[in-house]
C-alpha cells in the first residue's frame, strides 16, 4: 500500500454512553473511501457484495493519528491534527475539506521507514517552491521552521509537527 502524512482537521461528535451524552473527537479522514480496495468476505475470501447495488463493499483508508486524542476532553483548543493514512486510491481524501496533503505525495509502505528515518530535504527532490509551501504549512500552524536546512531529516518535521500537539513528542516506529 501507499502512505501519505496529512494534516487534519479534527471533528467533534456527540453520543450517548449511558445515558450522558459525550462530545467524541476524531481525525476528519476517519471513514474516508479508498476506492482500490474492498471488503472481503471471510467466509469465502471473495469480495463481499453489497446486495443493494450488486457492487462490492468499500473499504476506508486506514489511517492512525501521530497524537491521541482525548476521548472525553479532545483538543478543544488544537483544531487540527497530524494523521499517517495508508491505502491504494486517495482521489476520496483528495476532495475531503481541509485535508493538506503535508509533503504532496505518498510514499511505498515498504520504503516509508527508510524515507521518514534517513532522508533528508535534499534527498527528496523537492523544487524550491514545493520546500517553500511545506515550509508555510509547518509555519501557518505554529511550527518553529527557523533552523530547518536542506539537511533537516524528514522525521524532524514529522516530529516537530507531533510536539505542537502533544507537548512532549513523538517517537516514529524504529526510531534508532
Amino acid at each position: 500500500m501507499k502512505v501519505r502524512w496529512v494534516i487534519c482537521p479534527v471533528d467533534e461528535t456527540t453520543t450517548v454512553i449511558e445515558g450522558r451524552t459525550v462530545r467524541l473527537y476524531k481525525a476528519r479522514v476517519d471513514g474516508v473511501i479508498d476506492p482500490g480496495r474492498v471488503a472481503i468476505d471471510p467466509d469465502t475470501g471473495e469480495p463481499a457484495i453489497d446486495p443493494d447495488t450488486g457492487q462490492p463493499y468499500p473499504k476506508a483508508l486506514l489511517h492512525e493519528m501521530i497524537h491521541k486524542l482525548d476521548r472525553v476532553t479532545g483538543l478543544a483548543t488544537k483544531d487540527w491534527c497530524l494523521c499517517r493514512v495508508t491505502g491504494e486510491d486517495f482521489s476520496n481524501l483528495d476532495s475531503t475539506p481541509g485535508v493538506i496533503d503535508l509533503f504532496e505525495g505518498e510514499y511505498d509502505e515498504a520504503n516509508e521507514l527508510n524515507i521518514i528515518r534517513t532522508f533528508r530535504v535534499r534527498d527528496m527532490g523537492w523544487s524550491a517552491a514545493k520546500r517553500q509551501r511545506i515550509l508555510q504549512r509547518l509555519e501557518s500552524r505554529g511550527i518553529d521552521t527557523s533552523d530547518f536546512t536542506m539537511n533537516t531529516r524528514m522525521f524532524e518535521i514529522l516530529r516537530r509537527l507531533a510536539r505542537n500537539r502533544r507537548g512532549n513528542g513523538w517517537s516514529f516506529r524504529g526510531e534508532a
